[in-house]
């Protein structure tokens, strides 16, 4: 039992490890306000929960189980604290700001804390391996006693505010419109990640009551179940982190795509984008951009789609140089991409109600009126 309960923990202290090293290392500098506050709040929870495993490896001494080891217990109502705190942060409540909030929930372990290390230092630490044990030193020392009894007691109101805290927070979550503009795929993002608190929640409770327990039983089996959580989680974050850097290259390639279309639009020989059967991976080559990313700038962005688009541009450009130039019609058509008269005439006729021909005698004596009645003034 105490090889399984060491190989136990040290399974999950290195999966904890590789985990915060992964989350410092991979998307720092991702520009998503939501997405690098949760990579900050796993890595803050991972951290703690790390330092809470890392304790109890000295719970086991003399082939006895310490009941309520000081340091993990502050260790793990640490963790369990800052679990909920981010909880709250990605329900709406941002609690996690207020300085104040964590001192007033961090106070009572930090003071047990520095109080243990001066009795470790002093050589007054005394480790109990059973419930009467504890009551039995408390008739010899009633002063300490009754300090354990009322510690017990502040932490456990802690959580249970802290509890409170969060079931108001999700309350709100629930009660809270769904934000504007925001991604199906998001949403469901979300949605999964809400399933993973409870889940949470079960396994420190699980793992705050081992520490009342002078069995090593406990302590293997929340701990293997943590492993396999932490292990989903880590696999998942990775899965959201890729899916978050699509999203920011699909942005920067949404705001690229205008740019370098108006470059392109000017463009007539070797352009793709005036051929007569131009295909998608040649137009986003041309655009400096991958085929998915113009596929969905087209289908999100414009609501339209790929031969649509194209026969648009190529009536823009067309109508543009008919009304700017006096080049032959025939010339611009195939200069635009048309494949005869005939198609760019079907085409003009279904936007402009008339042929290119009558559209610019229609339009230049306008355009000439202007520029006299310019002269005149």
């Amino acid at each position: 039992m105490q090889a399984l309960f060491y190989t136990c923990n040290a399974a999950l202290l290195a999966v904890l490890a590789i985990a915060i090293w992964g989350m410092f290392r991979q998307a720092r500098h991702l520009r998503d306000d939501s997405f690098q506050l949760r990579r900050k709040s796993f890595a803050a929870v991972f951290i703690t929960m790390l330092l809470y495993v890392a304790s109890t490896f000295t719970i086991y001494s003399h082939g006895r189980v310490e009941v309520l080891s000081t340091l993990a217990v502050c260790l793990h109502y640490t963790a369990m604290a800052t679990f909920i705190m981010v909880s709250c942060a990605f329900f709406g409540r941002n609690y996690y700001r207020s300085v104040l909030t964590w001192a007033f929930f961090l106070q009572y372990p930090v003071v047990m804390l520095v109080l243990h290390i001066i009795m470790r230092a002093t050589g007054r630490y005394v480790k109990l391996y059973s419930a009467s044990e504890l009551l039995r030193y408390g008739g010899n020392d009633l002063g300490l006693f009754w300090g354990r009894v009322i510690w017990l007691a502040m932490l456990t109101f802690c959580l249970l505010f802290l509890l409170c805290m969060l079931v108001g927070a999700y309350v709100h979550y629930r009660k809270r419109p769904t934000p504007a503009g925001l991604p199906a795929s998001r949403l469901n993002w979300q949605k999964k990640d809400v399933r993973y608190v409870p889940c949470y929640l079960v396994l420190n409770v699980g793992m705050m009551g081992s520490l009342f327990t002078s069995s090593l039983w406990p302590y293997v089996v929340v701990h293997l179940l943590t492993t396999v959580m932490f292990v989903r989680t880590f696999m998942v974050y990775n899965r959201y982190m890729h899916y978050i850097e699509h999203l920011a290259s699909r942005r920067e390639a949404f705001l690229h795509i205008p740019v370098r279309l108006m470059e392109l639009a000017e463009q007539e020989r070797n352009n793709p984008l005036y051929k007569s059967n131009a295909t998608l991976d040649e137009i986003a080559a041309a655009l400096d951009v991958s085929r998915k990313d113009l596929s969905d700038y087209l289908y999100e962005e414009l609501n339209t789609t790929f031969p649509s688009w194209t026969s648009e541009q190529k009536l823009s450009h067309f109508t543009k140089q008919l009304l700017r130039t006096d080049r032959k019609i025939s010339e611009l058509a195939m200069a635009c991409g048309y494949a005869s008269i005939t198609a760019l005439n079907r085409a003009f006729k279904a936007r402009y109600g008339m042929s290119p021909s009558d559209y610019r005698d229609k339009t230049t004596p306008r355009t000439d009126q202007l520029n006299v009645l310019s002269v005149r003034r």
